[in-house]
């Protein structure tokens, strides 16, 4: 089977199509994300070479989809992947608990993803949430607080960590949709009983939210693959 074919299948798993996938990966530009995808999610053909994305679309991918890179490109089985030139040692297990990733992204220039329960993917916990029930993680989303994280980034949130002025956050705030909420990877400004403040770098403003309308602000205490 090809890596395309298993992308198909993944999709269909989730009953997600190529917009829903473009969202996930975010990165600013839907209609251009959809379009480079749609090169990629169709059924491969006898005799034709099977496109590979370029650059790091392929890591992409496979982070929206909750999978490793290798096991998109050459699935789950050890039989599936090209052979070892060595071993070394026995088999390794691992013993890391994963953590849930949430999130899909919206669109838009400040970042915004949405919050509805539903697991986008998981990642191993690092060790500074080892035995925090509630951790989660999100992608960032945009470019909105570049350089401090890049798009397609994994921040790992820790809800019971007090949140101070400075510190980097998630922002979750309400839609008045159900079971619906608005997310915001943004740094920290002050909390009050009218409004939050937070701020984004790129473009380098303050946003400002009811506080009516916020659920929760969250602490991140780290990035990256845990």
């Amino acid at each position: 089977m090809e890596w395309n074919d298993r992308l198909l299948e993944t999709l269909r798993a989730r009953d997600w199509s190529v917009p829903d996938l473009a969202r996930v990966i975010g990165g600013g530009d839907l209609v251009a994300m959809t379009e480079r995808l749609y090169k990629y999610a169709k059924r491969s053909e006898p005799g034709r070479k099977v496109p590979v994305p370029r650059g790091d679309l392929m890591a992409q991918i496979a982070r929206a989809l909750g999978m490793t890179e290798q096991e998109l490109r050459f699935g789950g089985g050890e039989a599936a992947a090209p052979s070892p030139n060595a071993l070394v040692g026995g088999p390794v297990r691992a013993t890391r608990n994963e953590t849930p990733i949430y999130g899909h992204g919206a669109g838009g220039t400040d970042g915004k993803f949405i919050l509805n329960g539903q697991r986008v993917g998981t990642i191993l916990t690092p060790p500074s949430l080892d035995g925090v029930t509630s951790a989660y993680a999100v992608y960032v989303h945009g470019d909105s607080v570049f350089p401090r994280y890049e798009s397609g980034e994994v921040v790992h949130v820790n809800p019971n960590r007090p949140v101070r002025q400075g510190d980097w956050v998630v922002l979750q705030v309400r839609t008045g949709e159900p079971d619906e909420l608005a997310g915001f990877v943004k740094k920290f400004v002050s909390r009050s009983s009218k409004e939050v403040v937070v701020e984004q770098l790129n473009p380098p403003r303050k946003l400002r939210f009811p506080a009516k309308d916020i659920h929760a602000v969250h602490k991140i205490v780290g990035s990256g693959e845990g």
